[in-house]
């Protein structure tokens, strides 16, 4: 008896199976790569939380740290942003005020007043951010904003030389000749020397107290 000859397919069975066996593995290893590809998304959206988790405390304070080196070294575009760093961790008065006295000192006044804003309703409570918005103002020429801020302040202390000296002055610039005097009056009452708008700024300082984490 002759060899058996092997059986073979018709060309059109055999190529729809070779087009079937293609297909499953194309579907294998795209099966594969989107499982490979969730598990490293997970794994690095892990990493991501561990890391914010056990560090955001950490990077806060040295952004803080580095804001207020750059600040007393008088590198205030350093020191801004390095304030806008740690706001992304933390948001509150002294960050605010602190930012607004950057800009202040940097002769950037809109901006510094905006910051200023965000500081006093963050905290109504002090009128030291209302005398800085107040010389920023004037400082930009902005009067009648600078004499609201010295008026929302004094509704706080009423007695206070520097904020009864910003509003003497803010009156002034408005020509508002008598409640000038009054408010100049009242300051050196309380021992109001005369204060320059360059004066205020450089007896700014820093609000934020990171051994308590300021407020």
């Amino acid at each position: 008896m002759g060899s058996k000859t092997p059986f073979a397919l018709p060309p059109e069975i055999a190529a729809q199976q070779k087009q079937r066996r293609s297909r499953t593995l194309r579907l294998y290893v795209i099966g594969i790569g989107a499982v490979v590809v969730l598990c490293l998304a997970a794994l690095f959206v892990y990493g991501t939380f561990l890391s914010n988790g056990i560090s955001a405390d950490q990077r806060f304070a040295t952004d803080l740290t580095a804001a207020h080196t750059a600040y007393v070294q008088g590198r205030l575009l350093v020191a801004n942003r390095a304030l806008d760093d740690a706001l992304t961790y933390k948001d509150g008065y002294n960050l605010r005020f602190d930012k607004g006295l950057v800009l202040l000192k940097a002769g950037r006044y809109d901006d510094a007043i905006a910051q200023l804003r965000r500081a006093e309703a963050l905290n109504t409570t002090a009128p030291t951010a209302y005398l800085y918005a107040g010389v920023a103002g004037l400082a930009g020429h902005h009067f009648a904003s600078a004499r609201d801020d010295a008026r929302r302040g004094l509704a706080l202390v009423p007695q206070d030389p520097d904020l009864n000296g910003l509003l003497a002055s803010a009156e002034q610039a408005l020509g508002h000749t008598k409640p000038s005097a009054q408010a100049l009056n009242t300051a050196r009452a309380n021992g109001y020397k005369g204060q320059t708008i360059a004066g205020w700024i450089g007896l700014a300082s820093f609000e934020y107290d990171q051994a308590t984490g300021g407020s």
